[in-house]
């Protein structure tokens, strides 16, 4: 009869050590689903701002190509430029020239 009862309180006593431990889980899972919930928010913010980047990387690709372009044709004009200038100093001679700035500067 005693060890029954010993048995019984051992019994009860392993059983609410159990249930404590049951709501400690409860709770460590709730808190982990939390954890979860706020990750998956910041994977979709994270998402979000990968693409508006991708987006500003692809606008600054045609920038770049818009003024390799533009860079590219002022060179073909400046290059011109030089062999009508050279064209002109065979015309009228360099020193024709040379003065010629001198009075433009001079006014």
């Amino acid at each position: 009869n005693i060890d029954i009862k010993k048995g019984q309180t051992e019994l009860k006593k392993d059983v609410a050590e159990l249930k404590s431990d049951v709501a400690v889980l409860k709770s460590d899972v709730a808190e982990l689903k939390s954890d979860v919930a706020v990750l998956k928010s910041d994977v979709a913010e994270l998402k979000s701002d990968v693409a508006m980047l991708k987006d500003d990387v692809s606008m600054l690709k045609d920038k770049v190509a818009e003024l390799a372009d533009g860079q590219s044709r002022m060179e073909r004009t400046l290059s011109k430029m030089a062999e009508d200038q050279i064209s002109i100093c065979e015309m009228f001679g360099d020193h024709e020239v040379a003065i010629r700035n001198l009075r433009r500067q001079l006014a």
